[in-house]
């Protein structure tokens, strides 16, 4: 088996809405961890049921706070931790049906990039030895054709052919995080993870890493699967938006439509704390300083409420919210949210949508 094609670095600007094919299909995603000493009998429920479809050339976003599952999704789908249950299919392959040992084949297709490369890099092995380990595993090569090939991630991503003879230990951050991305293209995937890939990087650096996933992204058809917390980023990078809260998936649609109209109080409330919280109402720019502010502690995913599980938290709270888990509804074509009661202020035309400023 040969290598993938060459990579010819070149400047593109952000893409349009991706609309190819089904890569990635995510079903009912549900992982549940045993909590207290000794594994006891409760449950900590970290996913509970997410599903979506990731389509070629597209970035969706996985938002959030801390704890909400975003990055236990991302493993799940990897098979770094086991789901325990749902189902996740690349191409016509369902992954979670799978035998371990069948794995590294089928995960070619599939790759990530993690949010610290300080761990996700061995520092006992030089950067050409890790950029030609899955060209080793995954393709016959000759050791000239690896050296070669390694020469080409390292030029693409931005690394010298001196710095491939160097340890993670000797580079810059944002330099170990261009190593990873360089290991995650080597096999020629269809779909990379990217869990807080720029996270721990400062602003200039995260800047270049941002441009080289869209660059490539343009010039491979990868699709993307961003998990962040930083909604500036989403708004400039992303295509679509996944909103979670206590392993679940409260809104999801185009970015541009939900950072316009949010239309879950979840979603307001992380918009209108954000920097990027700035929108107005059609042409007239009626700006309202009004800001949806979430009270009460996170519940315990060990011990979920009973119906949406912001209810404990929510200003909309109606009865009904305490009994009914609520489904994810289409407001527009592609915008889903969970939150019944604010379906009507949804409208762009409504007086009754809330807007933000920062």
């Amino acid at each position: 088996m040969s290598a993938p094609a060459g990579l010819v670095p070149t400047q593109v600007e952000p893409g349009p809405l991706a609309g190819g094919d089904v890569v990635l299909r995510v079903s009912g995603l549900r992982k549940e961890f045993r909590a207290g000493r000794r594994g006891g009998a409760k449950k900590l429920t970290a996913v509970d049921g997410v599903s979506f479809n990731l389509h070629a050339g597209e970035t969706v976003a996985l938002v959030g706070e801390s704890g909400s599952g975003k990055s236990t999704v991302a493993r799940c789908i990897a098979r770094l931790i086991e789901p325990t249950s749902g189902e996740v299919v690349l191409d016509d392959v369902v992954l979670t049906s799978m035998a371990k040992r069948d794995l590294p084949r089928a995960y070619r297709h599939l790759q990530m990039v993690f949010q610290d490369p300080n761990s996700s890099l061995n520092p006992r092995m030089s950067v050409r030895a890790i950029l030609e380990e899955p060209l080793r595993l995954h393709f016959d090569m000759s050791r000239s054709e690896r050296d070669q090939r390694a020469r080409q991630l390292a030029e693409y991503v931005g690394l010298s052919a001196q710095q491939l003879d160097r340890y993670p230990r000797q580079l810059s951050g944002g330099q170990r995080q261009r190593v990873g991305i360089a290991r995650a293209l080597a096999v020629g995937p269809k779909v990379i993870l990217l869990d807080e890939p720029t996270a721990s990087l400062d602003v200039s650096v995260r800047g270049q890493i941002l441009s080289l996933f869209r660059r490539t992204q343009d010039e491979k058809g990868l699709a993307y699967l961003f998990i962040t917390h930083d909604l500036e980023v989403v708004r400039h990078f992303a295509d679509r938006v996944l909103v979670m809260y206590l392993g679940g998936i409260v809104e999801e649609g185009p970015t541009a439509e939900v950072f316009e109209h949010p239309a879950h109080p979840y979603t307001q409330a992380l918009l209108s704390s954000s920097p990027v919280a700035e929108y107005t109402r059609g042409n007239e720019h009626k700006r309202s300083k009004r800001r949806l502010l979430l009270t009460g502690e996170i519940p315990s995913p060990i011990d979920l409420p009973t119906g949406c599980r912001l209810v404990s938290r929510c200003p909309f709270v109606q009865p009904s919210c305490s009994s009914v888990v609520p489904p994810l509804r289409a407001i527009r074509p592609g915008h889903l949210s969970a939150c019944p009661v604010l379906l009507a202020a949804t409208n762009p035309n409504s007086q009754d949508e809330i807007s933000f400023v920062a």
